[in-house]
C-alpha cells in the first residue's frame, strides 16, 4: 500500500492542473509519486535560480497577457551577449599559445596543435553546459568559441613585427622597390647598377620564373632584403608601461642637471659632453637618441673549416633608457638582416643603407605622431642617431673612415 501512495504536488507545472480529493472536492495540483514529487521540486528550484541569474523569465507571479506580448519583459539574453562574454576567454587562449611559441620555444606546428586541442576541449564544455540548460526548458543557442586553429592567425593581430620585403640585386644589393598599388610596375630582369657612368652594368639576374600548382607562371625576385618598420616598432615600444616610466625618469634627470657642471667621472653616455650638447633636441621625453650598430657574422658558426657565409645585422639601441635596461632584447630594434652569402663592399653598402636613411629622415624634427601609452591619440616623436658602434671593417664601410695609409678617402 505504501508503494502506491500519492503525494499532492503544487509545482509551477502541476498547479495549472486540478484533481478531486477524497472528499470529492476539486483542488489545484496533482497527485504523484514521491519520486516525481522530488523531481518536480528540483526542477522548480533550478528554474528559480536561472530566473534570478537572468537566463529565464520569472515564473511567479504569472505574467499578464499584455506583458507576455512584450518580448522585452520575458526575453532571455541574446545570442550576441553570450558570444561577447566568450571574447576574453578567446583572447586568453591565443595569448597563452603565443607565449608558448615565443617565450617557451614551442614550435609553430605544436602551438597550432595546442590551439586545436584547447578549442575542442572548451567547445565541448560549452556545448555540454548549454545542453543541460536547454534540458531545464531554457531556449538557448550554443555560442561558438572562435579560437584560431593556426598560430599564424594569432600573429595577424599585431603580435608579429611588420616586415617590409624589397627585391634587391644579389651582387650589388641595389634595391628595386615595387609599389603594390601599381601592378603595372615590374622588377627588371637584369640589374642595371653601374659603379660609374663609364663602367659596365652589374648584369645580375633579378627575377626567376616559378610555376604554381594551377599551372600559371609567376615572376619572383631572386633576392629580397627584409627590413622592419620602425614606426610600428615605436608604437609597440612606447606602449609599454615600463618603457614610458623609464623615459620619464631619464627626462627628469636630464632636466635636473642642465644647470649643473659637467661631471668629471662619466658612468654612462648620458654623462658625456656629447649628450649634454643635445639638450636643445632633448626637449621632450619622446625625443629619442639611438645608437647605430652594424656587424657581420657567420650563421654557420665561426669555424675556420667549412663554408664561409656572412650575414649582417643593423640594430638600434635607445640611449634614453637607463643602462640596465638599454640592451634587453625587448628594448632593441633590429632594423634588418643583410642577406649573405657575401658582404657589400665600400661601394655597395650605400644600397643597404638607403632604406635606413629614408626611415630616419621621416623622424627628423619636429617628428612624427605616434600613439603612446600616456597619449593614445598620438604625440610628436623625433629620433636622432648619435654614435656608430662597429668594428674597424664595418666603420670603414659605413662611415667612410679609412686606414692610416689610405689615399682614396672618397667611396
Amino acid at each position: 500500500m505504501g508503494k502506491n501512495k500519492k503525494y499532492h504536488c503544487q509545482c509551477s507545472k502541476c498547479s495549472k492542473l486540478t484533481y478531486v480529493d477524497v472528499n470529492g472536492v476539486t483542488a489545484p495540483g496533482q497527485l504523484i509519486s514521491s519520486g516525481q514529487l522530488y523531481i518536480h521540486g528540483q526542477k522548480d528550484n533550478t528554474n528559480q535560480l536561472l530566473a534570478q541569474a537572468g537566463f529565464l523569465p520569472e515564473t511567479h507571479p504569472e505574467p499578464l497577457a499584455s506583458e507576455v506580448d512584450d518580448p522585452l519583459k520575458v526575453a532571455i539574453p541574446a545570442f550576441e551577449v553570450f558570444q561577447a562574454a566568450l571574447a576574453p576567454i578567446t583572447m586568453l587562449c591565443v595569448t597563452l599559445a603565443a607565449w608558448l611559441n615565443l617565450h617557451v620555444g614551442v614550435s609553430r606546428e605544436n602551438s597550432s596543435i595546442f590551439l586545436k586541442a584547447l578549442g575542442f576541449i572548451l567547445s565541448t564544455a560549452i556545448t555540454s553546459i548549454f545542453s543541460v540548460l536547454r534540458f531545464t526548458g531554457a531556449k538557448l543557442e550554443t555560442p561558438s568559441l572562435n579560437i584560431p586553429k593556426d598560430i599564424r592567425t594569432v600573429y595577424q593581430h599585431g603580435l608579429e613585427p611588420q616586415i617590409i620585403q624589397t627585391a634587391c640585386c644579389p651582387v650589388c644589393y641595389k634595391p628595386y622597390p615595387v609599389d603594390p598599388t601599381k601592378p603595372e610596375e615590374k622588377i627588371p630582369d637584369i640589374c642595371d647598377w653601374r659603379k660609374s657612368p663609364r663602367s659596365h652594368a652589374c648584369g645580375a639576374v633579378l627575377v626567376k620564373q616559378v610555376r604554381n600548382p594551377n599551372g600559371t607562371v609567376q615572376r619572383l625576385p631572386v633576392f629580397t632584403y627584409c627590413t622592419q618598420s620602425f614606426e610600428s616598432w615605436l608604437q609597440f615600444f612606447l606602449s609599454r608601461p615600463q618603457v614610458d616610466q623609464e623615459l620619464d625618469r631619464s627626462f627628469q634627470k636630464q632636466q635636473a642637471r642642465q644647470n649643473m657642471p659637467q661631471p668629471k667621472v662619466m658612468r654612462d653616455v648620458q654623462d658625456s659632453p656629447a649628450w649634454n650638447g643635445l639638450r636643445h633636441f632633448l626637449a621632450s621625453k619622446y625625443h629619442l637618441v639611438f645608437s647605430f650598430y652594424i656587424d657581420w657574422f657567420n650563421p654557420l658558426t665561426n669555424k675556420i673549416a667549412g663554408p664561409v657565409v656572412s650575414c649582417g645585422a643593423i640594430v638600434l639601441y635607445c640611449l634614453n633608457l637607463p643602462v640596465e635596461s638599454r640592451f634587453l632584447l625587448e628594448n632593441i630594434f633590429i632594423f634588418s638582416l643583410i642577406p649573405g652569402p657575401g658582404e657589400p663592399d665600400v661601394w655597395t653598402i650605400a644600397h643597404v643603407l638607403i632604406a635606413f636613411t629614408k626611415m630616419m629622415n621621416e623622424f627628423g624634427p619636429p617628428g612624427k605622431i605616434i600613439p603612446t601609452r600616456q597619449n593614445p591619440l598620438g604625440v610628436q616623436v623625433a629620433v636622432r642617431i648619435l654614435p656608430l658602434i662597429a668594428d674597424l671593417q664595418a666603420i670603414r664601410k659605413v662611415a667612410g673612415y679609412m686606414a692610416f695609409n689610405a689615399t682614396q678617402f672618397c667611396t
